[in-house]
């Protein structure tokens, strides 16, 4: 298993709501081979050790 980290930085998202941005780090993007305009998923996993998200290229 090959572990790559990455880090962004979150800013303002629309004024109209509580969320926030990023950018998908150009790596990333390769990796999932995803576009602009492609979705993605986020998974969220909760348990007694803390959480963990995973992103992956949405299913059309």
């Amino acid at each position: 298993m090959v572990m790559v980290k990455y880090t962004s930085k979150i800013s303002k998202g629309s004024s109209e709501r509580d969320s926030a941005r990023l950018i998908i780090p150009q790596g990333i993007r390769k990796l999932l081979e995803i576009d602009p305009g492609d979705s993605i998923d986020w998974i969220v996993n909760i348990d007694d050790k803390g959480i963990k998200v995973s992103v992956q290229k949405a299913s059309v």
